[in-house]
């Protein structure tokens, strides 16, 4: 991930700086708090919406291969404990510390980075993928770089920043301290500016 912040109306200025400790362990975080409150919320959104299903008949419904992620991820014995729940809801606490003492000592207005570590992969490609030649989990692929965002309840916005050499889009996060929206929503406009149209994928 880099920094920066606002330069004029073209664009931003990088800055580099390391990232506080904390921020690795974000998909940590953010995995077993969703994982312990998603059969809950779920069920809980069910109901307010009148559908009369329950967190299992919603279940029952999904393709095989989503019944066996959810099933492994939020059902016991899988689902992390109430006591592993509450220790990330502590940790969460201290990487919006640390995230913001970032922001303040680097002067800095966002982090950006790309929104996923590799490009679309293919339909069907469901347990993980190869990176620089490495096999990587999905979810690590998938959730590593926006984990932050969603932990430190940041302002962020993806804008479309280009193709790969294949023709398929990449998209840039940008992620502010939290109120900062007007200030994301400013940087990714300029940033639009600059970069131009973005030529549709070919389909």
């Amino acid at each position: 991930m880099l920094s920066c912040h606002a330069k004029g109306s073209a664009g931003a200025t990088v800055v580099e700086a390391e990232l506080p400790e904390p921020i690795p362990t974000a998909q940590q975080i953010a995995g077993t708090i969703i994982r312990y409150e998603m059969m809950a919320s779920v069920a809980s959104f069910l109901q307010e919406e009148g559908t009369g299903l329950t967190f299992e008949q919603m279940l029952e419904q999904a393709g095989r291969s989503m019944q066996a992620v959810l099933k492994a991820a939020v059902m016991p014995p899988g689902r992390p404990t109430r006591e592993a729940y509450e220790t990330m809801l502590g940790q969460r606490e201290r990487l919006k510390t640390a995230i913001r003492r970032y922001f303040e000592e680097n002067g800095i207005l966002a982090l950006a980075f790309p929104a996923t570590r590799m490009p679309p992969p293919k339909i069907g490609v469901e347990t993980e993928v190869d990176i620089n030649g490495q096999k990587v989990p999905m979810n690590a692929a998938v959730g590593r770089n926006i984990a932050p965002g969603s932990c430190a309840s940041m302002a962020s916005l993806v804008l479309p920043a280009g193709l790969t050499d294949g023709g398929l889009p990449i998209g840039m996060e940008f992620a502010g301290l939290s109120g900062m929206d007007r200030e994301i929503l400013a940087l990714a406009l300029s940033l639009e500016k600059v970069l131009g149209p973005i030529p549709a994928p070919k389909i």
